[in-house]
């Protein structure tokens, strides 16, 4: 379901891990659980399998790649083949050797040493905000199509520059961040121009180089946390996690519980419409009521006039 949704009931459903220690020092440290897995049945009903997953083993896109592998292998027990395997999962194995790249401006220990220096702590269960509800608005082709007429209007109309990249990700999160900040009276009218801007030249200067400025990645990153402004995003609609079949079929439901405590916005690819995305969301209800009338607004004003509006490329 996508409706507002008690947010602490899907606690129970996921399993927990406890925080990896960071320190400096060269003394020994206890093992530290780096996944877990959690099934729950609800009886005549179906299935719930919770995953919890440090970020230290896996970015999003390996750790699909884990998931598609583990379900491959679980349809195969409920196939005639004698021996489950992954012959023909992967077009080459996985290859894990990091000694293969190279760091010549030394970014490892560059890295290693600021996390280290960071008084940073990892959220724990009593970080949750009570009275929070979790609810899922989706983004379709046809709602990213108006948003980007929308912005290459204003862009006419108001003399800005263009921006320099829309993909369906970027026309999202720019779209996003303005409903997000008019909720909390944050941004004025061009606000969705200037976030279309900033997100598409970043994706056009990574393409480009993608460890430019990496030496202040991480204290670029804890200026950024403190803003009232910033808006973290989880997931990523290219992963195409609804692909994900064990042999009971498609998912019915994707949801990021992480994002309860760190108070980002997930995004994944919509399962009922391709080339969609869906965006995940925990608010206090009053703010949620006030950025889901600002999200169901928004995207059909820019639908209803994408047909009104003048052709921004005659």
């Amino acid at each position: 379901a996508h409706h507002p949704r008690d947010a602490s009931l899907f606690h129970p459903l996921v399993p927990s891990l406890p925080p990896i220690p960071i320190s400096n020092s060269s003394s020994s440290t206890p093992p530290v659980p780096l996944f877990a897995a959690q099934v729950t049945v609800f009886p005549n009903s179906g299935l719930c399998l919770g995953l919890a997953c440090h970020h230290v083993v896996a970015d999003a896109r390996t750790f699909n790649l884990f998931l598609k592998a583990w379900a491959s292998l679980s349809r195969q027990l409920s196939s005639p083949a004698p021996q489950p395997s992954l012959r023909g999962f992967f077009t080459t194995p996985p290859y894990y050797d990091r000694t293969v790249l190279r760091d010549p401006r030394g970014l490892f220990l560059r890295f290693l040493f600021e996390w280290w220096s960071c008084k940073w702590q990892a959220p724990s269960s009593s970080d949750h905000v009570p009275d929070t509800v979790r609810s899922t608005f989706v983004v379709g082709t046809t709602g990213m199509d108006g948003i980007r007429k929308w912005i290459l209007s204003r862009c006419n109309s108001e003399n800005l520059s263009r921006p320099p990249h829309l993909s369906p990700y970027v026309l999202t999160c720019a779209f996003l961040w303005v409903v997000w900040a008019t909720a909390h009276e944050l941004v004025g009218e061009n606000g969705i121009v200037v976030a279309a801007n900033a997100l598409g030249s970043t994706v056009k200067r990574l393409d480009k180089d993608l460890f430019a400025d990496a030496e202040r990645w991480i204290s670029d990153w804890w200026a950024l946390s403190e803003s009232e402004l910033h808006v973290t995003v989880a997931g990523s609609p290219k992963v195409d996690l609804y692909d994900t079949d064990f042999g009971w079929g498609r998912p019915r439901k994707i949801e990021d519980i992480s994002i309860d405590k760190s108070r980002a916005i997930s995004l994944h690819e919509s399962r009922d419409g391709k080339g969609g995305i869906e965006v995940g969301v925990v608010l206090p209800k009053p703010q949620m009521d006030a950025f889901t009338s600002l999200f169901t607004a928004g995207l059909s004003v820019m639908m209803m006039k994408q047909t009104t509006l003048p052709n921004p490329n005659s």
